[in-house]
């Protein structure tokens, strides 16, 4: 609360730990589980809420809040319909977006996404199409991609997450272009962090000497 910065408070909220998917670098190490509640999740939010009214107050701003739904993967959840649909009701106090690998994301979701205002939802690309599905599943390049022009196509903002490593880093441009092809909103990078799933992957890491081939 002492923070001298004046932008908005942000929350990255994991509401379950289930996911469709086993990709090789993931960070998440908890598995199948999903420990919280329908009425938990509106409880955090709910708190949130009261935590960045505080913040405004004491810096003397008027801004909304904002959370980043992820998990695991977030669409998972049987409640997630209900989850938006109250997320859309606080819209004056809080925005949200997702952080999702995009499975489960279908026409209906998108209205529903679009009715409540979501600022965006990210997906991950993570190099070539051979690279990326040898990463995360067959298929699923070309689903990401699929479910990313849907989403533009409706109006939401879409941002492309490339996690970098060893062996897809000099793919970065090409991804970019792939974006920019299919008029996506934003593509940003961070480099694997050998945690969790991805600490097999330590020799994946990229090198000091690879960095200037990199950014």
């Amino acid at each position: 609360m002492f923070c001298e910065q004046r932008n908005r408070i942000i929350l990255q909220f994991h509401i379950t730990g289930r996911c469709n998917l086993q990709c090789k670098h993931c960070y998440r190490t908890e598995g199948d589980v999903e420990t919280l509640s329908f009425e938990d999740i509106i409880n955090v939010i709910e708190q949130f809420i009261v935590l960045k009214n505080k913040y405004n107050e004491q810096h003397g701003i008027k801004k909304r809040g904002h959370i980043n739904l992820t998990g695991g993967e977030p669409f998972f959840r049987r409640d997630i319909k209900e989850i938006i649909k109250y997320l859309g009701e606080k819209r004056t106090q809080i925005t949200y977006s997702f952080l999702s690998n995009g499975s489960f994301i279908n026409e209906e979701i998108i209205r529903l996404l679009k009715e409540t205002e979501v600022s965006f939802v990210q997906l991950s690309i993570d190099g070539d199409k051979k690279t990326h599905d040898n990463l995360r599943a067959q298929g699923d390049y070309t689903r990401v991609f699929k479910k990313a022009e849907m989403l533009e196509a409706a109006g939401i903002r879409t941002h492309i997450s490339f996690t970098a490593n060893k062996g897809n880093y000099k793919y970065l441009p090409k991804v970019a272009a792939e974006c920019r092809k299919r008029h996506i909103t934003k593509l940003w990078s961070d480099r694997l962090v050998p945690i969790g799933n991805g600490e097999e992957l330590e020799s994946l890491k990229i090198t000091s000497a690879e960095m200037p081939s990199y950014i």
